[in-house]
């Protein structure tokens, strides 16, 4: 049992080095972002549908819209920056 013990410690110590948890991290984030950012989108896709020629209801959606592609840009940005700062620190 001690023998097992001692063989599966190093690579349990090395699956969690700083580079693996900020994978992790990011990858996580980058899922909920994804995850929000459909969401958001059909959101208001279906003020769109339900807008019916309405205007007011037009112009907020086209706004919401508008500020659904500036947070997407964003998070491509943020995301695009975590990968040059890990490049570049070897991480």
């Amino acid at each position: 049992m001690l023998l097992a013990v001692l063989l599966v410690l190093p690579a349990m110590a090395k699956a969690w080095t700083v580079g693996s948890i900020l994978a992790n991290t990011v990858n996580l984030i980058g899922t909920i972002f994804g995850v929000a950012a459909v969401v958001y989108f059909l959101w208001y896709g279906g003020m769109f549908l339900m807008a019916r020629g309405d205007p007011a209801k037009t112009a907020e959606a086209r706004k919401g819209a508008l500020w659904g592609v500036v947070g997407v840009i964003i998070g491509l940005m943020s995301y695009g920056i975590v990968q040059v700062i890990s490049v570049t620190f070897g991480i």
